[in-house]
């Protein structure tokens, strides 16, 4: 596996995940982040390596704001989700969540924070018998 930005986008080791942007077919200047667990070879893809927030250096809160949906390509097996799609304010459509495997993960903290225009969430597929933080997950979610 390649190491794009693996020093600046992660911890230690191999990448246990990809993500880049695509723009969308709306018309407006919208984007989709994509996550994939293998290097899909796009200008710009971004790598995460070992137990550490998702970092999102590069974007800056513009960016961010455009980012309305998220779609997963290929299983993720998630080290951490802590700030996973903080702060996507723009953010309403997550695709093929079911691809987020859970399974390991110990924090869940802050992780849909923020996303206000997210308004169909299901989580039933996560595991999470080992997670010991939750705190502030769902904060500023729509009910």
């Amino acid at each position: 596996k390649s190491k794009i930005d693996s020093t600046l986008y992660g911890g230690e080791g191999d990448p246990w995940m990809y993500w880049w942007l695509t723009p969308n077919d709306d018309g407006e200047d919208t984007k989709t982040i994509n996550y994939s667990n293998s290097d899909p070879g796009e200008v710009g893809a971004k790598s995460v390596a070992g137990d550490v927030t998702v970092n999102y250096n590069g974007l800056n809160d513009s960016e961010k704001e455009k980012i309305t949906r998220a779609i997963f390509k290929d299983e993720i097996k998630a080290e951490t989700c802590n700030k996973f799609f903080y702060p996507f304010t723009g953010l309403s459509t997550i695709s093929e969540i079911a691809m987020l495997n859970t399974s390991t993960v110990t924090d869940m903290s802050y992780m849909f924070a923020g996303c206000i225009n997210l308004t169909k969430l299901d989580l039933s597929n996560f595991k999470t018998e080992l997670v010991q933080n939750h705190g502030m997950q769902l904060i500023k979610i729509k009910q």
